[in-house]
């Protein structure tokens, strides 16, 4: 199956693609609108005081991470176009961007690529995140919280989802091969291999203790 293309390009961005100028241009016309894999974010967002631009670089990077892997582009307005990074923040951007992510770095692995271009004199910033194994929190006034990405907006996972993603932080089920004892005519496991959970406790009743498979 093809890749859509904002996961094609965010790919590039992980194989140690800068995009130039007219590589950025292109990447909006392939990507008008926002998916799965892509968000916009004009850069008046970095000089907006009722916004706290480092909580919502840290609310993408850990959705993407939670998620399917995405690409965060700061400095480009869907409607009026390439706006860029305000120019009292452009210079050190990628610095300050690292920066805001600071506190997330140990759950992720490989680390986000943060490059950023040049479009018509207007710096513009991508922050691309891969898909972390481990789920990705973010503090939100002192509670943790897990977004996720879905579809073109993230979400905040509810409570009772959490002990469901929970199960990427730990094996669901860990198989060893044990060939089962003849007993008798009766013994419903003659002739059987049985696979046993090892996982001593996975906190979850969906989890089964034992499966079975007849072999022939």
């Amino acid at each position: 199956m093809r890749l859509s293309p904002s996961k094609e390009w965010l790919d590039q961005f992980f194989a140690g693609v800068v995009p130039s100028e007219a590589e950025l241009k292109k990447l909006v016309a392939d990507c008008p609108k926002e998916d799965q894999h892509l968000d916009y974010k004009a850069g008046k967002l970095l000089s907006d005081p009722k916004q706290d631009p480092a909580a919502t670089i840290r609310e993408y990077v850990a959705a993407f991470s939670n998620s399917d892997s995405g690409t965060l582009i700061v400095g480009y307005d869907q409607t009026a176009g390439f706006d860029g990074i305000p120019s009292a923040k452009a210079g050190g951007i990628e610095e300050w961007a690292t920066r805001c992510i600071h506190d997330l770095a140990p759950f992720l692995s490989p680390p986000p690529r943060i490059p950023s271009a040049n479009v018509g004199g207007a710096t513009v910033l991508l922050i691309a995140t891969a898909r972390e194994p481990r789920l990705v929190p973010v503090i939100v006034k002192g509670e943790l919280i897990y977004f996720l990405r879905i579809g073109e907006s993230n979400y905040a996972a509810p409570p009772f989802l959490l002990s469901d993603l929970g199960r990427r932080n730990h094996p669901i089920l860990k198989l060893r091969l044990h060939s089962a004892a003849v007993v008798g005519p009766k013994d419903h496991t003659a002739g059987r291999h049985v696979f046993v959970n090892s996982q001593e406790a996975t906190g979850h009743a969906s989890c089964p203790k034992m499966l079975t498979r007849s072999f022939s």
